[in-house]
Formats: structure tokens, C-alpha cells, sequence
């Protein structure tokens, strides 16, 4: 029926052009309309083939009604019946065809869109991904292609095209056109490939402007500023760690460490699970590192030539610095097992930080409460199996010593050997030192402080 009537009126319209005779209707529209109702009678029916009939039904009468204000109808309707339909060729054929005849309707971008989301559904991501950037290339100040080209990313992320996904992160980032929350993830993204790819510098650029807006906009996946500080912190660990530890470099040596604490502290402050674990590990390590770097420095030599009074003068200097670091990384791995304990978080990380605490303190994990595979001490044999020739030895024994056969009740450091009982390593002499020693140590005082 609306077949007949799109002839009809191709007729008079083709009469009154001949003519110039005005008929009071405008023909071609009423032939376009007349076929865009046959088309949409066909597509009534859900076969496939009824479908694609209904499709060449539509974008013929597009074409052949090109000037009518239906035209444009017609052609989207066609790409969405023949996607129906199952041909997406045709269907992404057809949404390009209107993009590129009527470029200024409105269904234009929305039909790029669309072949985008057609493409993606039909799994073929790269399609999909050329798609939205084709799109963005066509309508960038489209509102609704303001995500295009994250979209792009995504496609080609899913595709395995690391190289075509890096290709949009560049692009997003250089032109700021994402959304706050959409450049919160690509910048933390961006970084990752390029520290994956030893590109450093880029990377803590990338970095930095993924924390930037984060922190300015509080939106997005926190998984990105975490991940960005964090690495921030592997790279200023980098610095610290080519750094060795003298005299003469250890102020240098500190104000490397308090960078890269800093980082760590920033990772603890969002509060990811995985970064947080992360960073306590490697602050941990970090405090350690110093510590032993520190306590363990060579003195200099002109207190070496002073003899070894002069250089127990030094690391007795050295050692509450020592001390205190190594608390601090027993803080650390203390306060990363007790949240994994609380939050029920389990990860290598976690294993990590109890198995340091472990060797740091024996028992550390049991005492805050317990993790899977960090159960209690054993308990020591029971002594009272020992002999009663033993027992006696070991009770009337002189001094403490062994008598024989028994038991050595002395206690490390309790020999009379040494300065007190205990660690005697770094216990300072209370003797006068030379000029050069006082020199060493008060400048070791001003680092230290």
C-alpha cells in the first residue's frame, strides 16, 4: 500500500516539475514519508530476513528522497535494522553514510555512537575502539562523545592493543578532554605503561598529575593516586639507594629517605588496600636499610688513626640513630599486620610485612592477633626432665658456669666481659676522645637532628 502511494506521488511531483505548476503539496516529502512507512511495515516482522528487506527498504527510500527531512530517519533507521538483522557491516556502512551526507542533523553523532556500542557488543574491540575515535574525530564538541575516545582506551585495553590504548592516553592527556574522574584513571594508566617501560620522567609526570586531580577533585578510582604515590615512592627509593652512606653523604642520605617516606606516608593516606600493604612493606625496608647503612658506616679515616676508642666514640654516636629507625620499621610492619587483621585483607604484601615482623620479632604476628599460616612459638621442652645430678649442678654451680655435664645457665653479655650485660656492640667508652672525633661525631649530631 505504502508502496503504491510512494509512486503515486514520485508522479505528481515529477508532473509539477515539468510544469511548474505548485499543487500545494510538497510531493517529495510525501513520497519519502510513504516509503519510510513501507519500510517500517516490513520491519514489523522479527525474522531475519523480513529484517533485511525492511533495511533495503529504508535506505532506499533514503537515497531516493536524499533532499526529503526524512531522509535522515530513514538511514539511522536502516543501520539500526540491519544491525537487528545481525549485519553489522551494512549497519556501521549506513551510520557512516549519515554522518557524512547530513553531518549537521542531529543523528548524526548519535549514530556514530551508536556504531561504536554495535561494534563493541559484537566483540570485535579494536573495531569499536577505531570506531569512537572515528566519532571524536567527526563531533569533539559532541556532548555525547565527550567519552569517546576513553571509550576508544578501553576498546583497545580489552583488545590486548596496549600500543593503540597508550596512542588515546596521550591524546586525553595532552588535551584535557576528560572528565575529571576520566583523567584520574588514564593519567594513573599512562604512568604505569611508561614506568613499566623504564621511562621514569614521563611516568612521574603522568604520576603527579593523577594525584593532582585526585586531590583537587576527590573523584575517580582511588586505585590510581595510590598506585601513583606509591610508585613515586619506588622511584625516589631508586635515589636513596644509589646514594652510599658516609660521612659526607649522610645528609644527603637522610633527605633522600624522608622523600621517599614521604611517598609512602601519601600511599598510607588513601587507604587502598593493595598500596597500603605495599607501602608499610617498603617503608619498612626502607627504615631498615637506613638504619644498617647508618650504624654500619665507615668511620673516617682520621679516626681510625686515633685508634679504636675513637671509633667506638663514633658508632656509640650512631647508634640511637640505628635504633630508632629499626623501631620504625617494627612500627610500620606492626601497623600493616594489624590492619590486615582487622580488614581480613590477605595478599603478598600482607606476607611480606608479617614475615619481616616476624624476623624482627618472634611471636609479633601471634601477639596482634594471628594471620593464617603465623601461628604461636613452640613451646620449649620441658626443663624439669633434666636429671637431678644436672638440677643440682646447675643450682650450686660457681659463678653461673657450667660445672660439667649440666645445663649453661649464663646469660649473653652476663661474663663479666664488656660493659653490662646485653648488646655491647655500640656501648660508648666513658674515656676522653681526640679533637678529630669530637669534629665527626658533633657533625654527625647535626644530621641526625
Amino acid at each position: 500500500m505504502y508502496g503504491d502511494a510512494e509512486t503515486w506521488y514520485e508522479r505528481a511531483a515529477s508532473a509539477a516539475a515539468r510544469t511548474g505548476e505548485d499543487l500545494g503539496e510538497d510531493f517529495e516529502l510525501l513520497a519519502a514519508s510513504a516509503a519510510y512507512r513501507d519500510a517500517e511495515s516490513l520491519a514489523q516482522n522479527d525474522d531475519v530476513e523480513s529484517l533485511l528487506t525492511a533495511a533495503a527498504r529504508f535506505e532506499e527510500s533514503a537515497r531516493a528522497h536524499s533532499g526529503a527531512s526524512v531522509a535522515p530517519v530513514a538511514l539511522y533507521d536502516a543501520a539500526e535494522t540491519y544491525a537487528k538483522a545481525g549485519d553489522l557491516t551494512n549497519s556501521l556502512r549506513c551510520f557512516r553514510d549519515l554522518a557524512r551526507m547530513y553531518p549537521d542533523n542531529e543523528l548524526a553523532p548519535k549514530g556514530m555512537v551508536r556504531a561504536a556500542v554495535l561494534a563493541y557488543e559484537s566483540g570485535d574491540r579494536v573495531l569499536a575502539g577505531n570506531t569512537f575515535l572515528e566519532a571524536y574525530s567527526l563531533y569533539p564538541d559532541e556532548p555525547d562523545l565527550r567519552d569517546a575516545l576513553y571509550n576508544a582506551a578501553l576498546s583497545y585495553e580489552e583488545a590486548g592493543r596496549t600500543d593503540l590504548a597508550v596512542s588515546v592516553y596521550d591524546r586525553i592527556v595532552t588535551s584535557q578532554s576528560g572528565s575529571a574522574q576520566v583523567m584520574v584513571e588514564v593519567a594513573g594508566k599512562y604512568g604505569e605503561y611508561l614506568y613499566d617501560h623504564g621511562q621514569y620522567y614521563e611516568a612521574a609526570n603522568k604520576y603527579n598529575l593523577c594525584i593532582e586531580v585526585y586531590d583537587m577533585y576527590n573523584v575517580g578510582d582511588v586505585y590510581y593516586p595510590a598506585m601513583s604515590a606509591f610508585r613515586l615512592g619506588e622511584m625516589a627509593f631508586r635515589n636513596y639507594e644509589a646514594v652510599l652512606a658516609t660521612v659526607e653523604t649522610a645528609a644527603q642520605k637522610t633527605q633522600l629517605l624522608q622523600e621517599t617516606e614521604s611517598w609512602y606516608t601519601k600511599t598510607l593516606n588513601y587507604w587502598h588496600e593493595e598500596w597500603f600493604m605495599a607501602a608499610c612493606v617498603r617503608a619498612g625496608e626502607l627504615f631498615e636499610d637506613f638504619a644498617n647503612a647508618i650504624g654500619f658506616m665507615d668511620p673516617p679515616a682520621e679516626l681510625v688513626a686515633l685508634g679504636s676508642e675513637a671509633v667506638d666514640a663514633f658508632y656509640a654516636e650512631l647508634f640511637p640513630v640505628m635504633e630508632q629507625y629499626l623501631n620504625k620499621a617494627l612500627t610500620v610492619y606492626q601497623l600493616a599486620v594489624e590492619k590486615a587483621i582487622s580488614a581480613n585483607i590477605m595478599n603478598d604484601w600482607v606476607i611480606q610485612a608479617a614475615d619481616h615482623l616476624e624476623l624482627m620479632m618472634p611471636g609479633g604476628v601471634q601477639a596482634l592477633g594471628g594471620l593464617p599460616g603465623y601461628g604461636p612459638e613452640p613451646v620449649p621442652e620441658d626443663s624439669t626432665a633434666v636429671d637431678d645430678a644436672t638440677v643440682d649442678a646447675g643450682a650450686t654451680g660457681e659463678g653461673g658456669q657450667d660445672t660439667g655435664d649440666g645445663i649453661d645457665s649464663t646469660e649473653p653479655g652476663d661474663t663479666g666481659e664488656g660493659a653490662g650485660s646485653g648488646d655491647t656492640s655500640y656501648v660508648c667508652p666513658d674515656m676522653p676522645v681526640g679533637e678529630a672525633a669530637e669534629l665527626a661525631v658533633r657533625g654527625c649530631k647535626a644530621w641526625v637532628a
